[in-house]
Formats: C-alpha cells, structure tokens, sequence
C-alpha cells in the first residue's frame, strides 16, 4: 500500500514524502487531515516522511573518508611487500560510503557528484604522493623523515613509466571513479 497523506484545505491525497500539498501549497504540518476514528489505513495517520539527506553531513563524512582511505592506500603501498596498487578502488568505496552514511543514508544529485569529485582529488593527491616517494628513494633521500613532495614536472616526467610498469592503474581509477558514482547513485534512484 502506499502511504499518502491528506490535505485538510482541499482534500487531495499527496505522496508520503510531499512536505506541501501538490494542489493548494499547504504545509504538511498545519494542513494535514489525521482521521480521528481510528480506521486501518486512514490517510495521514501512518504516512512518515523519509529525512532530507544532510548535505553537510554528508560532505564531512566524505571528506574525513576521503584523508583516510588516501593515507591507507599510500601506507600499504609503501610499506607491503607485494604493493597496493588495488587500494585506488577502495579509496573511491571509501568515499563514496562515507558520503552515503553522512547523508543520513540518503543521497541527493549533488552528493552523488560530490563522492566522484572528491575520489577524482584523492585519486590524483595519493598517486601524487606515491610518485613523490619512488622518486625520493630513487634519488637517495631518506623517505622516512615525512612526506615528500616531488616538483610537478619530476612527477608528470614518471608517471607514464609508472603506469607502464602497472598498466592496471588507470583501470583501477576508473572502476574507483565508477564505485563513487555507483554506491550513492543506487541509494538515490534504487536498484
């Protein structure tokens, strides 16, 4: 059954989620009919409006799951053996999680661009960061004293080796981008 709410100005019956009245704009606060008799399924009575996505909530979260889901990627791939290269798609689940439970489990259009914006940044920030670091070792500087910035043209200079030696990693930030776009798009539209 869906849940509808009636109007008490003009007797229209209006979605749950409606906030005003689609026919005379009155505010569902004031102008809700509660029919008083009790009946099973009386307009008004069981209609419960789904919260509005918190914008800023949803913003933060996505921002603090952005700073640490960067710095684990940027941790394993420079302290395992093996290398993380696949971590950049869990920077973009991270992200995109965290701006869905930021957004009180809802989303909206903006939210949804934001998540793929944002895991975009960090895509770029981390692989910034980990090119700074191979060249600090490759140079002879001790890597363990702090973070390393190398110039922008040092690291545009090795970056198509870098790729060359891993071809996955462009794969990587799409399926990344893709994940950060999916998660919180399917909380919005449904499956």
């Amino acid at each position: 059954m869906t849940q509808v709410w009636m109007c008490a100005s003009c007797h229209s019956l209006n979605e749950a989620t409606a906030k005003h009245c689609y026919k005379c704009r009155t505010p569902r606060a004031s102008g809700e009919y509660v029919e008083s008799t009790g009946r099973l399924g009386a307009p008004g009575t069981q209609a419960i409006p789904r919260r509005d996505p918190s914008i800023l909530g949803g913003i933060l979260f996505g921002l603090v799951a952005a700073i640490a889901a960067t710095g684990l990627w940027y941790w394993f791939d420079i302290n395992a053996s093996s290398g993380y290269i696949f971590m950049s798609w869990v920077v973009g689940a991270a992200i995109a999680l965290g701006v869905v439970v930021g957004g009180r489990g809802r989303t909206s259009f903006m939210l949804v661009m934001f998540s793929v914006l944002l895991t975009a940044i960090a895509i770029v920030v981390g692989e910034y960061l980990l090119v700074s670091y191979y060249l600090a070792v490759d140079s002879g500087l001790n890597a363990t004293d702090g973070l390393l910035v190398a110039p922008i043209a040092d690291v545009t200079t090795i970056l198509p080796d870098m790729i060359a030696e891993a071809p996955l990693r462009p794969v990587l930030w799409l399926i990344a981008l893709v994940t950060a776009f999916m998660i919180p798009w399917r909380r919005m539209v449904g499956d």
